[in-house]
């Protein structure tokens, strides 16, 4: 998958939790203006600070630590590959659980010299969201999202029907709230444990003293980072209590309640590229346009998404919020850019923490809580909580800055200040009609701004919608060509089809009657790359040797064929391709050495000047394609060298998949985890050929580290001196795949990116 569907892929997941958290959250505000005074509220508030800088100061983000090592992919220490996350989850919990005692400790003594309403209840809510994020960034790193995200809504429902119940029947203060949101997050984890064990992998057997120095030093100098994040985020609120009164800080505190939403989207931003920046090479080329572009876009959407949203809240605001509450309202909008320009910084904290630069993180945050602290105390008795918000603005536009300085040293990124001065100057002018206007104003105002949104965006919307018509009009079709086809082939109705994915071809899910089939059908020009001749012989044959799927249908002509469903097959990715390298490689052993009587020959170079005879004009001057063709020459000639001096011409070809990606390979799984059988699908590619392809294709598609590599050659029985044809194998596929991938866009596909990284990663490699 590519970096940008991933991206949006994962931005997507966390959206959909994120935003049914939030809205339930954000909607149980009536409730809170209602049973609860602004000095009450304004105390909840100030409690929550304080809970925050215990659980700053005594757990130094050991979560994003523990999931940045778990999706890291080198080597770790003296780690083995097949020991990896349970050692490194479970010298996590072990560092975790000396935090919580140092966290206990100095929050009793901090009880001794404040006076503070609810402390037990505080302490242990502090506890409860250091554990839950632990519990969350775990399952981030094992691709467990899905219920990451089921268990925060969740949690959220559970929050709000407890608090509802406490302050509408039993007349408790602020201290329902803070009971509601520790009965959500025991809900919340329990459910996590519940249904993906974390518990299991923490065994005292388990520690590793260097990766605990390791995760140490990492999640250290974040403590400075989160202090400093205190004293730039939130300590403003402590001087609004002591300076002010609580009135003011919950007003202040109502105020940030409307920034909920650009918060969440910030931060479904925030976590989706933290995963894939884990995950990739931030050395390379193209990754300055792609995250210049994702900041740019970011900041754009975020400023013409507050200047339409903030009529909408001087509409609703009266029906929504008690009027005792009337006084937020002057707070709104600076609130609301507070939050784009806080969304930003996380934004780019991602990128640092990838590169390891932390330690400039910290000094960038330092500088900007300084700058804070000092803008606050000279001007709150002036200015109040305005104060509060233009200093907060102000130290994260400094922070932002110094971040971008940082990441620069890195690799470049540009900003488009003019177009973005243009959008912040249309900001203030609508924050000034907000304060100052009456609503029909503010009515004229966001028809006049979305006239001009829509205007100045015209043309992308225009080719958006078309877009989306066109997708509209070619699933349309799709399901009547597929449901159709199949009721002719099986002679019954067809209950449901479900789009599955594909990269050569599209594959459907199909319900017919109480039976599932998986039904495939060609992409653009993939009949021309294929000779399905020699794949429904090689399916066939595969099936009848155990490797394969059973095939219903086949047709030769147009490519189209249905294979069995196996409800209790899971397929793999390159996360759990990892679980079971020693199965898979002693498989693809077998389809080696199974004899199966495949009659045609799998020729990477031939391959080649097939795929070079169908570009268009326009991709034979590709930029990367001369040198690749160089590059494989090279490769091709080394590799007969090769077979030359150890088969002294006589090399004998065997069966071969021709195409072990991870999402080819099935498993059913034994109750233990381990493999019960695994099935090889989508035999496109097979023919008599080399067998160390097979063993290269895995490995490059899966992105195999050294150890992992070892794993897979030592499980398959390869001989030392074949070893050094892997590489070379590896090249040849990147190479050969990024002019199949050309092909493919002469046919009008978009596999730019995929092109592009697949040509990089064969000149990266470096094997002359």
């Amino acid at each position: 998958m590519s970096d940008l569907k991933r991206f949006i892929k994962s931005s997507g997941i966390y959206f959909l939790g994120s935003i049914l958290s939030k809205l339930i959250a954000f909607f149980m505000l009536p409730i809170y203006t209602r049973y609860l005074s602004p000095a009450e509220f304004g105390e909840y508030d100030l409690s929550l600070a304080y809970i925050t800088f215990f659980t700053y100061l005594f757990y130094p983000d050991i979560w994003i630590g523990v999931m940045k090592y778990i999706l890291y992919k080198k080597d770790i220490a003296n780690i083995k590959e097949e020991d990896k996350n349970f050692k490194i989850i479970s010298t996590g919990f072990f560092l975790f659980f000396i935090c919580t005692i140092f966290y206990l400790l100095f929050f009793f003594i901090f009880l001794f010299y404040k006076n503070i309403n609810f402390p037990n209840l505080l302490i242990f809510l502090g506890f409860l969201i250091s554990l839950q994020s632990m519990y969350a960034y775990i399952l981030r790193a094992l691709d467990r999202n899905f219920y990451f995200v089921v268990s925060g809504i969740i949690e959220t429902i559970g929050y709000s029907i407890a608090t509802f119940v406490l302050l509408y029947f039993l007349k408790l203060n602020y201290e329902s709230l803070l009971i509601g949101a520790i009965f959500g997050k025991i809900i919340a984890i329990g459910l996590m444990e519940k249904y993906n064990p974390i518990a299991k992998y923490i065994r005292f057997n388990n520690f590793d003293f260097l990766f605990f120095k390791t995760l140490f030093k990492f999640s250290f100098p974040l403590i400075f980072n989160s202090l400093a994040w205190w004293f730039a985020a939130v300590y403003g609120r402590i001087l609004i209590a002591s300076e002010l009164s609580l009135d003011e800080n919950g007003y202040y505190a109502i105020a940030l309640k409307f920034s909920l939403i650009l918060g969440l989207i910030a931060a479904c931003f925030k976590m989706a590229w933290q995963e894939i920046s884990f995950s990739k090479n931030l050395d390379k080329k193209g990754n300055s346009i792609f995250y210049s572009n994702a900041c740019y876009q970011y900041l754009k959407f975020m400023i013409i998404g507050v200047i339409l949203i903030l009529p909408i809240i001087k509409l609703l605001f009266p029906f929504f919020i008690n009027s005792k509450f009337i006084e937020s309202l002057n707070y709104i909008p600076g609130a609301l850019f507070g939050a784009i320009i806080y969304g930003f910084n996380d934004f780019l904290t991602s990128i640092i923490n990838t590169i390891n630069k932390n330690k400039y993180l910290s000094i960038c945050t330092i500088i900007g809580a300084i700058i804070n602290i000092i803008l606050l105390n000279i001007f709150i008795s002036k200015f109040g909580v305005m104060a509060v918000i233009y200093s907060y603005i102000i130290c994260y536009t400094v922070i932002c800055f110094l971040i971008i300085a940082v990441i620069n040293r890195s690799f470049k990124i540009e900003l488009n200040f003019l177009k973005l001065a243009a959008l912040i100057c249309c900001f203030y002018l609508q924050n000034s009609i907000f304060i100052n206007m009456n609503l029909s104003i503010n009515i004229l105002s966001f028809l006049i701004f979305l006239f001009l949104t829509l205007f100045l965006y015209r043309c992308e919307l225009k080719i958006f919608m078309q877009k989306y018509i066109n997708f509209l009009k070619r699933k349309k079709m799709k399901f009547e060509d597929v449901k159709q086809k199949l009721e002719k082939v099986f002679n019954k109705s067809v209950n449901d089809i479900k789009f599955i994915g594909g990269m050569t071809n599209k594959n459907y899910l199909v319900v017919c009657d109480n039976d599932k089939f998986v039904f495939r059908i060609p992409g653009k020009n993939a009949n021309s790359i294929i000779n399905r001749i020699n794949e429904k012989n090689n399916q066939i044959l595969s099936f009848k040797s155990g490797f394969n799927v059973q095939t219903i249908y086949f047709n030769e002509e147009t490519g189209i064929k249905i294979t069995k469903f196996l409800e209790e097959a899971k397929t793999l990715n390159p996360q759990t391709v990892r679980e079971h390298i020693e199965e898979i490689g002693k498989d693809i052993k077998n389809i080696h050495s199974s004899n199966m009587p495949f009659t045609n020959h799998f020729d990477a170079f031939k391959e080649m000047d097939k795929y070079l005879s169908l570009l268009s004009s326009e991709y034979k001057n590709h930029k990367f394609l001369k040198d690749g063709l160089i590059l494989f020459e090279k490769l091709k000639n080394k590799l007969i060298e090769i077979n030359m001096d150890l088969y002294n011409k006589s090399f004998i070809y065997t069966p071969t998949h021709g195409d072990i990606v991870p999402e080819n390979i099935l498993a059913i799984k034994n109750p233990d985890n381990s493999i019960k059988k695994l099935y090889f699908i989508d035999w496109e590619y097979s023919g008599l050929n080399d067998p160390i392809w097979d063993i290269a294709f895995i490995s490059v598609e899966s992105n195999f580290n050294k150890q992992e590599d070892e794993k897979l050659i030592k499980s398959y029985g390869l001989k030392n001196d074949e070893v050094i044809k892997i590489d070379i194998f590896k090249s040849i596929q990147d190479i050969l795949w990024s002019v199949w991938g050309l092909a493919k866009m002469s046919a009008g596909e978009d596999l730019t990116s995929y092109v592009d990284n697949r040509f990089k990663q064969a000149f990266d490699r470096k094997i002359f």
